[in-house]
Formats: C-alpha cells, sequence, structure tokens
C-alpha cells in the first residue's frame, strides 16, 4: 500500500510519502525502502505510487522531459498525464489484468508563485485534481479512505494541543496510525516541502525531531 499525504501552503506546498513498494510481477513488498518524491524541477516536486519500478520510470521520464525547459505548469501536468497514461496501458500489457493503481501527484509552487497540489491517478483516468485553497490538505493511497481517516484525526489532535500545525510531526503520527491498521504501509518517511526554501528528508523515522521549515498555520477544518 502507499499512502501519501499533502498540504497546500500559501507559496508551495508539502507531501509525505511511506517507502513501502510492491513488485507488479510478483504481488509482495520489496524488502529495501524507496524515495517516492523527487524534484521535478525548480518549485515542483513529484510524488508516485502503485507499480513499483513502473510508475518510478514513468517518473524519471517526466523529470527529463521537463527539467531543462520552460514549459508552464500546466503544459507540465499535461506531459504527466501523456507519459503516466502511456505507463500504465504498458503495464496492463505487461501484466494483464492487475489491480494496482497508478498515482501522479505534482505539487509546489505554479507560475504565479503560488502554491498547488496536483494529483492524476488511473481510477480518474489521469484527469487532474488541482488544490489551490491555502490550508487545505491532500490524501490518498491505496486506502485513501484508512489515510483520510487517520490523518485528519492527528490534525485535530494537533489543533488542540500546538499553536502551529507542525507538518512534519503530523506526517509521523499519521502514518503511525495507518502503519497500525495496515501493515503493508511502512517506515521510514520521506518529507518534502517546497516555499521559500525546499526541504526533502529521508529518511525519516519516529523519533525525527520537528524541523522549523515544517511549520504552518492550521487549516480551517
Amino acid at each position: 500500500m502507499t499512502a501519501i499525504i499533502g498540504f497546500c501552503r500559501e507559496n508551495g506546498a508539502f507531501l509525505a510519502a511511506d517507502s513501502a513498494r510492491m513488485n507488479v510481477d510478483s504481488g509482495q513488498l520489496e524488502k529495501a525502502p524507496v524515495k517516492k518524491i523527487e524534484c521535478l524541477r525548480d518549485g515542483i516536486l513529484i510524488a508516485t505510487g502503485g507499480l513499483g519500478t513502473i510508475g518510478h520510470q514513468a517518473r524519471d521520464e517526466l523529470i527529463s522531459a521537463v527539467q531543462l525547459d520552460n514549459q508552464t505548469t500546466s503544459a507540465v501536468v499535461e506531459k504527466a498525464i501523456e507519459i503516466f497514461s502511456a505507463a500504465y496501458a504498458q503495464s496492463l500489457i505487461l501484466v494483464p489484468g492487475h489491480k494496482i493503481p497508478l498515482t501522479c501527484i505534482l505539487a509546489g509552487r505554479d507560475d504565479e508563485g503560488k502554491g498547488f497540489i496536483c494529483a492524476l491517478g488511473s481510477a480518474q483516468s489521469f484527469k487532474p485534481l488541482w488544490i489551490k485553497t491555502v490550508g487545505q490538505p491532500y490524501f490518498t493511497g491505496s486506502n485513501t479512505n484508512l489515510v483520510i481517516q487517520e490523518a485528519s484525526i492527528v490534525i485535530h489532535e494537533l489543533k488542540s494541543s500546538n499553536e502551529k500545525f507542525h507538518l512534519d510531526e503530523w506526517a509521523i503520527r499519521s502514518m503511525d496510525r495507518i502503519s497500525k491498521l495496515d501493515g503493508s504501509v511502512q517506515f521510514p518517511l520521506q518529507l518534502a516541502s517546497v516555499t521559500d526554501q525546499t526541504l526533502n528528508l529521508f529518511p525519516v523515522h519516529r523519533e525525527h525531531a520537528h524541523v522549523t521549515g515544517f511549520s504552518t498555520a492550521f487549516p480551517q477544518l
């Protein structure tokens, strides 16, 4: 199972992902932890979930296609749709009838300097889901309802005890709860944020000490 949570900020975005990867051929979890979040280009992160190496190959192809050019954010999203749609179609040829979804999440700062998250998934035929409201969380995973449930509970818990929303603490506590209900979600985590500075931390374990750059205002729930 993949579990990814995000948060739209005024001038960027935050993403957190677990590190478990499923082998599409064997249907088994791989032993080594994997990074699911990379820098697509300056100011934009990309996260992938599902289909293991197939998803990561599509991610790397997209990085190569847009890293050195001046394409708009919308053009980058269109390129992502093209590449990930083709990768998913190819996966059905390689492993006919498989039920593993493929997800691509782009997050960061758009052409106007405002934060965004854009999610593309095979379950929605890679139709873009845009999040541009400051303070809006994002949740996805092989069991999205579980991710929403546990990460939302943690937001309320933190809001009752903290003045600032520590996104890294939110991610660790949320993933810890999710992993206890679904053993296929595994630590270490990867935490990444784009604002005035870019942070990309891996591996992050349960004892991680809070980093100031991950603090923001609480969402209005």
